[in-house]
């Protein structure tokens, strides 16, 4: 019986990708992940590797994965060119509808608390309602639009008084600075670095900061998940069910050794350990597909309709695929409702 092997630094990076990505993008991710799953015989460190064993012979495969936000995924995976790929449960939905033949396989973490908004260096208001008087830096198609969709439905602010001008995160940091906009609207590492800059941090889908609304709020869930095309999943189950183990181990990892994982990760995101350490605290780290996950999917799934992001109404059979992630990691499947 032979063995393959994942490396553990691969697998965290890529369970870690959700710190800089978000939706709608034309920036690049901060890298591009290429991890050869080779076969051994012998047992390795699980510190340093991640091991899943299985009772066949099995070919080595090599596996490239595409950040989130490469303008190239979509048809990428759909040609076959690229096989896996760490995207989110709002990106999947648009590609189905453009044609791509994929399938999401298991989330990742729940990103929601990295899409999120902060006020600019000294900038302060009494109630959500002074909003109106900002201007608001936020990328056309951005998830954070629902941030602030449903903030203001239960602030009772006027959605369509707000003042929102289409900068991508880079830029809206630049006209931060120079006093153009008082609020920025993106995702990591752009708020966490205007928060260190003397910024107040504002919303996310997951939180709230302002004077008559602050704490633990449910205005929007955002997963980075396994993406995965579908030839590719229907011939090569075992392979699916090798990286699953891996970067549920890296998942484990994360949550019980999250100083190791900063230190490490810092190098590869090229951030302030402090920084960084800020913005993994955002994110929850969890592969669980639970009924939070289903019912944040399926909105999305309407959202995109009803907003005219998809010609048809996509369902969740379409893009979702947990049938490996059910039989091999049965105890990461606890929804009721999919």
């Amino acid at each position: 019986m032979k063995k393959k092997l994942v490396s553990l630094t691969m697998a965290v990076a890529v369970t870690a990708a959700s710190l800089l990505v978000g939706c709608g993008s034309s920036e690049t991710a901060e890298s591009v992940e290429s991890a050869t799953v080779s076969e051994s015989t012998e047992a390795a460190n699980s510190t340093e590797t991640v091991q899943a064993e299985v009772d066949e012979e099995a070919e080595t495969t090599d596996i490239t994965i595409y950040g989130v936000n490469d303008p190239q995924i979509s048809a990428a995976l759909s040609s076959g060119e690229a096989m896996i790929a760490t995207t989110n449960n709002y990106e999947p939905i648009l590609w189905v509808d453009n044609g791509a033949e994929i399938k999401v396989v298991a989330p990742l973490c729940n990103m929601a608390g990295t899409q999120a908004a902060a006020l600019a260096p000294g900038v302060e208001i009494t109630s959500a309602k002074d909003l109106e008087n900002l201007t608001i830096g936020l990328q056309a198609g951005s998830p954070v639009t629902i941030c602030f969709k449903n903030m203001c439905a239960e602030l009772g602010v006027d959605y369509d008084s707000l003042h929102f001008v289409n900068l991508q995160p880079a830029d809206q940091f630049s006209a931060m600075e120079s006093g153009d906009i008082q609020v920025i609207s993106a995702w990591e590492p752009w708020i966490t670095q205007t928060i260190h800059a003397g910024g107040t941090f504002l919303l996310s889908g997951t939180e709230a900061n302002f004077p008559e609304k602050q704490g633990e709020v449910d205005w929007f869930d955002l997963y980075n998940s396994l993406a995965v095309n579908d030839q590719f999943l229907a011939e090569n189950p075992v392979t699916i069910e090798k990286v699953l183990n891996a970067l549920a181990k890296a998942t484990d990892y994360i949550n019980n050794n999250r100083e190791e994982a900063v230190a490490a990760l810092a190098v590869q995101f090229n951030l302030e350990e402090d920084v960084l350490n800020d913005i993994m605290n955002r994110n929850s780290y969890n592969m669980e597909v639970d009924d939070t996950f289903i019912s944040s999917t399926q909105y999305l799934e309407q959202y995109l309709y009803d907003e005219g992001f998809t010609s048809n109404k996509i369902e969740t059979a379409d893009y979702i695929d947990f049938t490996v992630l059910k039989e091999r990691l049965p105890e990461r499947y606890t929804a009721t409702t999919y």
